[in-house]
């Protein structure tokens, strides 16, 4: 029993450096990073954004984990998550092949689709398997410490990488960028996979009972269902309002490239500040009140972005991102907790996969639903309706409408008792 433990608590640890591993090879296939990567493989900007798009909808591969059904999953993660790292490796490695245009962009394409396919099959199980090393009852404060960890990592190591992918393409060495860049994802995946081998995996723990488990369990399951509304409703209000703000900041509001990252490490700042105190607030309190709260910081950020025109764009976008850090501080674990809350240790996989999958598919459908308003007022010259407004305004209120919706629900429909099985 003493043994047990003991492999629990060392499992703990290494749960916390895989976590910031795996987010840091995660900061280099996103982003800037990923844009970098496809000017030079020539990849239009087009189909980058078409790319990025099919990613954003990556947790509808989860659905494929509900139906493979492992005794043990530790060797299905890892051989998935080897796979999708060097998948990963290769976005880095494209560029520097001789084939045609059409062949690096088929190729850059499919290696990411690829990649995440691999990623999201194994998420499930392996989120369940390292998620049952926790006691339940401390969770929030796990989570929170797992989060800062990878968020502090993450800042420094995307400002390094970031300079000398700078400094290399600026100084004419842009293939030794390239060759550091997939070195580095290497490295990581090598240190990734030693961390999941190391990690104890309880036996039984993340198995699920003869027929437990499956899509069917999962769609009968009312209080599974009920917090899947809640990640539906949140998913709908990040997606109909942020994937408009890039443009936003440096179109309408003017600004520079350097406020833009300014406004990004308050964000993260604000994130790390409250990242434990929510941890130790769901605890106590359960992930449901934490996230009413989140959910309220969440709306007021919406609420100031619905104000925000040139002329106080500066302050109402500071605004917006504190409040955004603050929010997803307890939203980025509490989404995946809620669900483990709400349903029992044998369904949680399956209940994790469904539950994501419907949310992101939701929040991609939301962002298509915002586009053709956000194209109608830009086309009549800023004006919905006679009224001169600004399109990101508009599905800013939107955002904070399903905000409120999510907070609403969690209050009046949601039993707010943990309430697993």
């Amino acid at each position: 029993m003493k043994n047990a433990e003991a492999q629990r608590k060392t499992g703990r640890a290494l749960y916390h450096a895989e976590a910031a591993a795996e987010y840091l090879i995660s900061l280099l296939v996103t982003g800037p990073f990923l844009a970098f990567a496809a000017k030079h493989a020539g990849v239009s900007d087009s189909v980058t954004g078409i790319l990025s798009s099919v990613i954003s909808m990556g947790c509808l591969f989860q659905l494929l984990s509900v139906f493979i059904r492992k005794k043990r999953v530790k060797s299905f993660v890892i051989a998935l998550s080897i796979t999708d790292q060097l998948l990963f490796t290769t976005v880095y490695l494209i560029p520097l092949t001789s084939f045609s245009p059409q062949a690096k962009t088929v190729l850059f394409a499919g290696a990411n689709v690829l990649a995440y396919i691999a990623y999201y099959v194994a998420h499930p199980k392996k989120i369940s398997w390292l998620m049952s090393l926790v006691d339940d009852d401390k969770r929030g404060r796990f989570t929170a410490d797992k989060e800062i960890i990878s968020l502090i990592s993450g800042m420094a190591f995307s400002y390094a990488m970031g300079a000398v992918t700078d400094g290399l393409s600026e100084s004419g060495q842009t293939v030794t960028a390239f060759w550091i860049s997939a070195g580095v994802i290497t490295l990581l995946c090598v240190c990734h996979t030693l961390l999941l081998a190391f990690t104890y995996e309880e036996p039984g723990a993340a198995v699920p009972k003869a027929k437990s488990g499956g899509f069917s369990a999962v769609m009968k399951n009312r209080n599974v269902l009920k917090s899947m509304v809640v990640l539906v409703l949140i998913y709908c209000s990040t997606y109909v309002c942020t994937p408009f703000y890039g443009t936003y900041q440096i179109g309408e509001l003017g600004f520079d490239l350097k406020f833009v990252s300014l406004l990004t490490i308050i964000n993260g700042v604000s994130r790390i500040a409250f990242t434990r105190y929510w941890g130790k607030f769901a605890d106590k309190r359960s992930f449901s009140v934490m996230m009413e709260k989140c959910l309220l910081i969440f709306t007021v950020g919406y609420a100031a972005m619905t104000a925000a025109v040139p002329e106080n764009g500066a302050v109402m976008m500071i605004v917006y991102n504190v409040c955004c850090g603050a929010a997803n501080a307890g939203l980025g674990s509490g989404t995946m907790n809620l669900v483990f809350d709400y349903s029992a240790p044998e369904l949680r996989a399956d209940a994790l996969a469904v539950s994501q999958a419907a949310a992101g598919f939701s929040g991609f459908l939301t962002t298509l639903a915002a586009s053709p308003i956000v194209e109608y007022v830009q086309r009549n010259g800023n004006r919905f309706l006679s009224v001169p407004v600004y399109a990101q305004q508009i599905v800013s209120a939107l955002g904070a409408l399903f905000s409120l919706a999510a907070l609403l629900f969690i209050r009046f429909a949601l039993n707010r008792k943990k309430a697993a099985g």
